[in-house]
């Protein structure tokens, strides 16, 4: 993940890895998404961000987090969200 991000920094992009409750000893909360959230509305306020507009991107856990947050009430998309089937 640190070379990644290096890597897109290296191409002029604005990088945030967060560091999340509980994501270091492999939990998955809600208070993991709700601090993603406020991490990504806080990011995106930062005057490096062009337009204040954050895309999301995630490897394993942090993709299903990315995913999440993106379909979450609680940030405007630009893009529609995907509908995410449940299972039966």
């Amino acid at each position: 993940m640190v070379t990644l991000s290096r890597s897109l920094a290296d191409l002029g992009l604005a990088v945030y890895v967060p560091d999340l409750p509980g994501f270091r000893e492999d939990r998955l909360t809600g208070t993991a998404l709700t601090a993603l959230g406020a991490d990504i509305r806080c990011f995106a306020g930062f005057r490096h961000v062009r337009g204040h507009e954050v895309s999301l991107m995630g490897i394993g856990a942090g993709a299903s987090l990315a995913i999440l947050a993106a379909a979450g009430n609680h940030l405007q998309c630009g893009a529609p969200s995907p509908s995410i089937p449940t299972p039966d």
